[in-house]
């Protein structure tokens, strides 16, 4: 069995460690520090095609494998861990729509993850430690979402913030 690297991985690991290194590298402390997040590099990292590599070419994604992903997040780690975190948490958020979504959800979400518009994101907490409560009168209001955190509240929310969309 041959494992070594086609044209087209080397090609994207190369790239990922280049942009790394120039991009990346030189505004990683400072990224930390302010605690703000990097727009300029991840509009010019998806401008590579990256926010939507694993997302498939009919969407306007990449359409490349998951190797070739890894490949690259692995060189982005190496000098940014929190910029390698931003993007793995986009990825994974696209690849939930593009493996459980409807069609027309797909149709909705994909091509805008692919530019890099849309940036996926989740939300993390211990058990208990939110209480979430939607009221009409409320500007945030989604439509229907009350109740405390539970195992359930990313479906709910999920639903709620897409409901009508």
């Amino acid at each position: 069995m041959d494992f070594s690297l086609n044209a087209e991985q080397r090609e994207i690991q190369a790239l990922a460690r280049d942009f790394t290194r120039k991009e990346v590298a030189p505004v990683q402390l400072r990224m930390d520090q302010d605690h703000e997040f990097p727009y300029a590099l991840w509009e010019q990292w998806s401008d590579l095609g990256m926010a939507g590599i694993l997302i498939p070419e009919e969407y306007g994604g990449s359409g490349l494998d998951a190797l070739t992903y890894i490949l690259a997040l692995e060189e982005v780690a190496t000098e940014s861990n929190t910029f390698a975190l931003i993007w793995q948490v986009h990825v994974l958020v696209a690849e939930m729509y593009r493996k459980f979504a409807s069609a027309e959800q797909k149709q909705h979400w994909l091509p805008p993850f692919a530019r890099g518009e849309k940036l996926g994101a989740i939300g993390l907490t211990e058990a208990g430690a939110i209480e979430i409560t939607a009221q009409r009168d409320n500007p945030l209001y989604f439509g229907g979402l009350a109740g405390r955190r539970d195992n359930n509240v990313v479906a709910r929310l999920n639903y709620a913030a897409n409901d009508g969309a």
